[in-house]
């Protein structure tokens, strides 16, 4: 039996409610937070790993205040976002935000008082700060762009330590699967609002399946070869040219994954959502 598999059935005899019956009982239903966390929960582990963090840092010689729950949730709401800005009009300007912007709004955002502080300090200081926090790689591993994506595997430093003190070692893992996603998932409406998306992007000319994740995923591979670890600003010549080529890439396929979920997706989603969680659930 396959994770996923494994996980429907557990969920199923906990909710005991038949797998076609369309909706599941909102009472025993997992939280629809971030791992399935209530909304206690999601304060209670954002504190705890915030606590850890500061202490991390500051056995390191660094300042860092633990960082309050407005301010995380304020920054998870900067993740390929941005105020005053609809989704649609955010794609057509910055598609997934993968090669189009080298700013981290959600980061400076999640850093709360602690990004001012960091920035005082020396070029040098700054980068043994940063280092220090997020380990060797950066690129997406902060805790706020980690917990919003539901992967701690790439993170490192003392966010590293933290999450590893509060969260599960499954929810450690890149191969970790929220429950509630399970649930909604498995739902046959969202099954079939799937298939249709997938057919879509096929017909508009991308063999991607499942989700954005994997479009995302790519792109950051295709980066990955094109910067080969440099600074993006610092590009010329023909990988400059490879890297605006991108960017268009990037733009027009977020723009046709976007029409796809609006047209077959996000309605049917929020349906289903709402008779489990009683709410559609933002992620």
């Amino acid at each position: 039996m396959s994770k996923s598999a494994a996980l429907i059935a557990a969920l199923l005899v906990t909710l005991s409610v038949p797998a076609c019956s369309g909706s599941a009982g909102k009472a025993d239903a997992p939280g629809g937070r971030e791992f399935g966390l209530t909304d206690e929960q999601f304060n209670d582990h954002v504190e705890r790993t915030q606590a850890a963090i500061a202490a991390c840092m500051k056995r390191a010689g660094f300042d860092y205040v633990p960082v309050d729950v407005a301010t995380i949730e304020k920054a998870q709401g900067a993740m390929r976002r941005e105020p005053g800005m609809s989704d649609k009009e955010y794609h057509e300007k910055w598609g997934y935000s993968v090669s189009t912007r080298f700013d981290d709004p959600a980061f400076d955002i999640g850093l709360g008082p602690n990004d001012a502080t960091m920035k005082s300090l020396p070029p040098a200081a700054q980068e043994a700060y940063k280092r220090t926090l997020l380990g060797a790689n950066q690129d997406g591993t902060s805790f706020v762009e980690a917990f919003d994506d539901e992967d701690f595997d790439p993170t490192g430093g003392c966010t590293r330590e933290g999450v590893s003190q509060v969260f599960t070692p499954e929810q450690l893992t890149g191969a970790y699967t929220n429950p509630k996603d399970v649930l909604r998932d498995q739902d046959p409406r969202m099954r079939e609002a799937r298939d249709k998306w997938n057919n879509c992007m096929q017909d508009q000319g991308y063999p991607y399946k499942d989700d954005q994740d994997n479009i995302i995923e790519d792109f950051k591979k295709r980066l990955d070869a094109i910067t080969e670890g440099e600074d993006p600003a610092s590009l010329t010549g023909e990988r400059l040219d490879q890297l605006h080529q991108l960017q268009r890439d990037e733009i027009k396929v977020s723009l046709v994954d976007f029409g796809c979920e609006t047209k077959y997706v996000n309605d049917v989603e929020q349906k289903v959502e709402t008779e489990i969680f009683g709410h559609p659930v933002n992620q």
